[in-house]
């Protein structure tokens, strides 16, 4: 028996790895910092005198940082991440499959840009219309509020 190692599916699943210790990161590491920004605070507001209603505009503002605009934005840092995985796998398969069926016509070739120019190529070169799938208006970014 002869044992294969395909390149694109090893490099797709340390991808989908190096994205789940990012995301297990995030969520470990944002409740540690802003456990240690409170204790700053308090200890700042102790060792200063604050007046109390001072502390707890500080400790709004604190609040906001971490139950809002952190989390905000590391869901769009997630949101890109795996858009960019998805982008640069399905372009990766896309030339594996060009170069297995000996075919010249390649991704750069196609009209389009990123997942779009992939779907094109598929579509071409394989008959596999990605689009199709219901999760495609999310990937393509073209969807309707």
């Amino acid at each position: 028996m002869k044992l294969h190692f395909n390149l694109v599916v090893i490099e797709t699943f340390a991808r989908l790895n190096g994205a789940l210790a990012f995301l297990e990161t995030m969520n470990d590491g944002i409740p540690a910092v802003e456990e240690k920004e409170h204790r700053y605070l308090e200890l700042l507001a102790s060792e200063d005198g604050w007046e109390y209603g001072d502390y707890v505009v500080e400790k709004d503002v604190l609040n906001n940082k971490f139950h809002t605009w952190v989390p905000t934005f590391a869901a769009y840092s997630v949101s890109i991440l795996l858009h960019s995985l998805v982008e640069t796998q399905l372009y990766a398969f896309a030339e594996y499959i060009a170069e297995k069926q000996g075919s010249k016509l390649r991704v750069k070739d196609m009209a389009g840009r990123g997942v779009e120019r992939c779907a094109i190529y598929l579509e071409r070169v394989l008959s596999i219309s990605v689009k199709t799938d219901q999760a495609w208006i999310w990937l393509n970014d073209r969807r309707r509020s």
